[in-house]
């Protein structure tokens, strides 16, 4: 019943420029009512909220919905695997007036 209020009122975008998509603003204002009788911060609130899908299962059958429709689409999910980032060293933007001398002189730089 709350819907039609909170997304006028949010007022969100057509998604036409991309970008992440809003989350629901019905779970946003559910959290909201849960949160504010406790002084619960929002990093604990989501702490408890993936405590309890990962108590009662959810998020590995989610995930494995998830990867199976990924492999559908054409995608193949590697999960397990950690890719560090490798810094190489960019190549030099040019000869200096020296070596492009020797380079027209036959030598090697």
């Amino acid at each position: 019943m709350f819907r039609p209020t909170l997304v006028a009122a949010l007022a969100y975008s057509d998604g036409a420029r991309g970008g992440r998509p809003p989350d629901d603003p019905v779970t946003m204002l559910e959290v909201l009512v849960l949160v504010a009788p406790y002084n619960v911060s929002a990093a604990r609130m989501e702490y408890l909220i993936r405590d309890r899908l990962t108590a009662v299962g959810a998020l590995d059958t989610v995930f494995a919905d998830f990867d199976r429709r990924l492999k559908e689409r054409g995608y193949l999910p590697m999960g397990g695997r950690i890719v560090d980032a490798l810094l190489v060293a960019a190549p030099k933007r040019g000869n200096t007036r020296a070596e492009r001398a020797a380079v027209k002189e036959g030598k090697s730089a």
